[in-house]
Formats: structure tokens, sequence, C-alpha cells
């Protein structure tokens, strides 16, 4: 009797061809357009199953790595991409790096041409050199072909008149190829080959963007290095789901999903693209959060995710590697069915609480549209500028306060001017009435105006003289109850790394120059409370900009007690009418679940919005426009969540249970 042959691991499994890998990490790609406007969370099914079989079918952790990184950084790259241009604007690169020659059309075409015939000799010659030993007429087809395509595509883009957008799309993809191809490639020689060519690809691309050539290549460049280190969690993943391979036993796909969840909560990067946000217009696998946050919404889907992947193992493969496992691909479905389920259920009891609700508080949010440039021009030079941006949220304050608004909230710092609330010398806080003639004399005379009627939540600076230190100034939102004789103040905890803060400043205080604000700024402190609205006895949470898609920093400033009311101020003006805003308001619809709380979100040009206690946006104003969004928002009393009594806990229990995967999987190595 012979005994079965015992399963290759991922090391001495045949290769895959390039051509396969490159499609397969192509595929594994469209997982971005889960993050697009129209989130498409089905997006995340071929995603996730295409790499998982890339990181099968790779013979080394290193080819694997290399896919990972180089596909991943295009995805991001992909929806990231107004990054680039927002860097250039946010960094005044034309201004310190010097202003360039515009796009030259006979250049760019030039350029373009060229490229592909770069292309086409590195490919020439690296299929030549892979392709001895294999005959000379297979090698002469394989050149041929080569030359062909090439000679084709550089007819193609010779014939027409180029555009930025064709300059940067053909540079940046022939680039990426070359480069993939040096990652995966056996020799020395055929990567130095490749990295030569991926150099020269890429030079069409300081033409992409309006303006000059030494700014614009240094904002892509910190788009790609965004982009690479956005992938850091998946290689950790990669690595890790390799190593479970080795076992000789395809590991359970709940331990796939659990792996991958413990990868995305590690602490690696700033804004985390988790595959829950993906399920933000699914709404029964969005009211998970209300239990385990984002990272239950994620590990629904990716469950659900694996199982296919399992499921088309099992069918198209069953003979290649490990044994699939179909009844451990029932399981994770049913898993990921039952949660959808549940999920379902408390969806229904939330609205039924909503529409039975008796308390109600009438909001305006104002959106002034006063856009990043004409901001910043209002905070160093006032004048002109400075007159239009207060001209603008007099109208909205105002028309807000006539509709009967009885909270009216300005976005993230509409106040460029720099409030003058607390007296640090005296310990204490200046009296409502110097106050508000301080802010009289800046030009906000109409504040203490609809202050009589209305209680007002204003985003701004707020400026403090701290001896022996100077001025400090604090991103904050400032809380004025109408009839009041006290300010509210919350400052922002979380500095954005290079717009509010340059890492090292410290050490370095000239790297402060580099901020785009006239005058750094100073963090608050975390263990600040909510804001007491007493006239209504309610409890605001306000954070500000990205602290939105921070949850643990939101379950924190709420404390021990659930508030009344989210309020996000967010100023989204710097990336315009992109990606960014529709990704910014997706993320942060999930804290208003995870709290079971409704959230207002004020922001200066868009996306302003009215979110639920389920999710759900109930009323929004869109980008680009002027307005005020009022609105009537439901008060329900709700105990807290199981999320907000635990989430300084979550992250560290799903990285446990990642590690419980992988040392289940060696484990069975020594078994075997």
């Amino acid at each position: 009797m012979t005994s079965a042959p015992v399963p290759a691991a991922p090391e001495d499994r045949p290769r895959g061809g390039f051509a396969v890998g490159a499609l397969l990490a192509l595929v594994s790609s469209t997982w971005v357009l889960a993050f697009a406007p129209h989130a498409e969370v089905m997006a995340t099914a071929p995603g996730f199953v295409a790499l998982l079989v890339l990181l099968e079918r790779c013979r080394k952790t290193r080819h694997a790595v290399g896919y990972v990184f180089l596909f991943g950084t295009v995805a991001i790259g992909f929806g990231y991409r107004w990054l680039a241009d927002t860097v250039r604007v946010f960094g005044e690169l034309d201004a310190r790096l010097g202003a360039g020659r515009p796009l030259d059309e006979s250049a760019a075409k030039a350029s373009l041409v060229a490229t592909a015939c770069v292309f086409g000799l590195f490919a020439s010659v690296l299929l030549v050199r892979r392709a001895m030993g294999h005959g000379a007429s297979r090698t002469a087809l394989k050149i041929l072909a080569t030359i062909a395509l090439n000679v084709a595509i550089g007819a193609s883009i010779g014939a027409s008149t180029p555009s930025r957008a064709a300059v940067g799309v053909v540079g940046l993809l022939l680039s990426t190829l070359t480069l993939l191809a040096a990652a995966v490639s056996r020799r020395d020689q055929d990567r130095w080959i490749a990295v030569a060519a991926a150099l020269l690809c890429a030079a069409p691309m300081p033409w992409l963007l309006r303006g000059s050539t030494v700014p614009v290549l240094v904002s892509w460049l910190v788009l790609a290095a965004y982009g690479a280190w956005s992938t850091v969690h998946v290689v950790v993943f990669a690595v890790a789901y390799r190593a479970m391979l080795r076992s000789g036993r395809r590991p359970h796909p709940i331990a796939v999903a659990t792996l991958f969840v413990g990868c995305e909560v590690l602490p690696l990067r700033f804004l985390a693209w988790s595959a829950g946000y993906g399920a933000v217009e699914v709404a029964p696998l969005r009211q998970l959060a209300e239990w385990g946050g984002v990272p239950l919404v994620s590990f629904a889907v990716l469950a659900m995710a694996a199982a296919l992947h399992e499921g088309l193992r099992w069918a198209f493969a069953r003979d290649v590697g490990p044994a699939p496992r179909p009844r451990a691909a029932l399981v994770a479905l049913g898993v990921g069915l039952a949660m959808y389920g549940a999920g379902w259920v408390r969806l229904r009891d939330v609205a039924a609480e909503d529409a039975a609700a008796t308390s109600h508080v009438r909001v305006g949010l104002v959106q002034a549209d006063v856009g990043s440039v004409a901001k910043r021009s209002a905070e160093r030079e006032g004048g002109a500028p400075g007159a239009q941006n207060r001209a603008a949220y007099r109208r909205g304050t105002m028309k807000a306060v006539e509709a009967g608004a009885e909270l009216v909230v300005w976005p993230e710092t509409a106040l460029v001017e720099g409030a003058r609330v607390w007296d640090a010398a005296a310990r204490r806080q200046r009296p409502r009435a110097a106050v508000d003639a301080h802010l009289a004399g800046l030009g906000y005379g109409f504040v203490a105006e609809a202050g009589a009627r209305a209680t007002l939540l204003l985003g701004g600076y707020e400026d403090e003289d701290v001896p022996g230190r100077g001025r400090v100034r604090f991103n904050v939102a400032m809380l004025r109850e109408a009839g009041g004789e006290r300010w509210s103040i919350y400052r922002k905890v979380k500095l954005m790394p290079f717009g509010e803060r340059i890492p090292g400043q410290d050490a370095l205080p000239s790297l402060k120059g580099l901020l785009p604000q006239s005058t750094p700024m100073s963090a608050g402190a975390p263990d600040q409370p909510p804001l007491r609205w007493e006239g209504r006895g309610l409890s605001l949470v306000a954070f500000v900009c990205y602290e939105a898609i921070v949850p643990t920093l939101v379950a924190s400033l709420a404390g021990d007690t659930r508030p009344d009311l989210l309020v996000n101020l967010t100023n989204d003006s710097w990336y315009g009418d992109t990606w960014e805003p529709h990704q910014h308001l997706a993320f942060s619809r999930f804290r208003a679940v995870e709290h079971r709380t409704p959230m207002l979100r004020a922001t200066n040009t868009g996306i302003s919005a009215v979110v639920s206690a389920t999710g759900e946006v109930t009323d929004r104003l869109g980008v680009g426009v002027e307005g005020v969004l009022v609105s009537d928002v439901v008060l329900v009393a709700r105990p807290r969540t199981l999320y907000a009594r635990t989430a300084s806990l979550q992250p560290w229990v799903w990285g446990l249970l990642a590690v419980a995967a992988v040392v289940a999987g060696a484990r069975r190595v020594r078994d075997d």
C-alpha cells in the first residue's frame, strides 16, 4: 500500500507565469472600488480571492511581497490619485521648488513614443534571456510579437494628441510593469535592465499635472511613498498566510479572515482602508459595528470572501496543492450570513426606536464653500479675503437661525484669525462679554447677535499666551450656549502629520516653516470631557477632521457615558470634488453606529451631512455648494454599546486571535 503524497509547500509548487501573476495582482487591485464614491462591497470578493490565489501561486515569499507592494501601490495610488495635486497645492511646492515650463504637447508626444520603444526594448531583451533553451523558433516568435506590440503602441500614441492623463497613465503603467518584472526576475542582470527601463518609462511623469516639473515629481513621489506605506498590513498578511500554507493543510477560511483583520488593526497606517469600510452601503453589515466596530464588519465580509475562495479551489483546482475544505467554506459562509442576519434584526429595531422618538433637536450646518486657497489667504493676509470669509459665515449663520436652528455648527477652522477664550495667566476663561468683544474686533460681531437666539458650535483656531512659550494655537470646536456665560471647548488631539505638525519639529524648530499655517499647532489633552449643552441637557462629543476615522479616539472622548450627539468638524476643501470627501464621510458614518448616536458633519466645501444612529445619511450638502443644512435630529436615550465599552481592548483581541491562527498552523507542521 502506497502512502498518499504530501501536498507541496508554497515554496515548492511550480511557479506561475509572470502574465498570470500580473493579471491576478490587477484583479486584486479592483478591491479599491469598494472605497469609491459609490462603494461596491462586491469588489471585495474578487479582490480578496485574487490576492489569496496570487499568494498561493508565488514560488517565493519575496515574489509575493513584490506583487503586493507594487500593485498595492497602484491600487492605493489610484484610489488616492488626487493626493499628488493636493500635496503640491497644500505644500506650496511651486513656490518652494520653483516654477518650470507647462505641458508641451510635442515633448509629451515624443516622451510617450520613447516610453513605448524603451518598454519594447526591455521586454525583448528580457524575453530573449528567458527564452534560452526554449528553441530558436519559439524565441523568435516571442521577440517578433513583442516588437509588433510596441510598434503598435508607439504608432497609436504618436498619431494622437497627448493629454496629461495619457502621459501619466502610460508612464505609470509601464514603469510599474517593469518594476514588477524586476521584483520577480531570477537574474540580477534582468533586474538591472528592468529598473533602468522603469526609470525611462517614468520619464513622462513630470508632465502629468499642471505646472512645473520638480513640484509635480515631488508630489508624485509623496503619493508613491504613501501607497507603499498603506500596503504594509497586506505584506504582513502575505507572509503569515504563506506560513500557514506550509502546514500541508489549507487554513480554515475563518482563520484566514481573522488573520487579515488582525493585520488591519496593526498600528501601521494613519488612514486605514479596512475591508469593513467597503460595506458602508450594506446597512445590515454596517450594524455589526455596534458590537465590534469596523473590524467585526471586516471579519463578516472577509469570511464570506474566503469561503468563496475555498469553494472555487474545490470546484476548479482540487488537485493542486493542499486539498480544499468545502465543509469549512460552508461554515465560514454560514457565519457571515448569520452575522448579516443579526445586523438586519438590529437595524430594524434601531430604526423602529428612532421612528417612535418624541424628542428632537433642530440643527443648522453651515457650509460656506470657502475653498482651501481662499481660507489660507484669509488667515495669512486678512483684508479682502478675510472679509469674504466672515461674510460667508455670517450669511450661513443668520440663515440657520432664521430657519429655527437651535444648534448652529461651523466646520473646521472657519474662524481663521484665532479666538482668545482662555486666560493662561489667570488660569480661567475670559468673561463671555470679553470674548464677544474680542470676536467683534476681529469682524465676528454677528456671533453675539446669533448667539442670543441659538447655541453655536464654532470651528476655528484658539490662541493662548503661555508664559515661556509665547502664543500657542489649537484647532478647536467651541460651544457657545445661548444665554450661557461660558464657552465649552474641545481642542483637537490628533494633529495631521505634515499638515498641522511636521515629525521632528520639536528637535528641529526650522521644520515648522514648512507648515502651511502661519502659526504652528499644538495638540489638546487626550482626556477632555464631552461638551455640555446645559440648556438642553445634552452631551456632545466633538472631533475634528481625520479624528473621525480613529474610532478608539472617539470612544475615548465619549468617556464612560453615551453622548447624545457626535459632531465632526472637518475641512476637505484641499481635495476638491474627488473620492476623498466621499471616503471621509463613508468612514465616519461608522462612528454613529458604534455609539448608536446621531452624528452631525459640518465641512467647509462638502460633504456636510446628518447621519442617523444606524449610519444612514438622512440629509446632505454636496461638494462645492454654499448653503445651510437644517435638519431635525431625533434623540433617543440608549445604553452604551458593547463597542463603546470595549473599544480599547478590541485591537488586542483581534491581534491575539490572528496570532493564534498562525500558531495553530505552525503546530500542525510539527504534528505532521
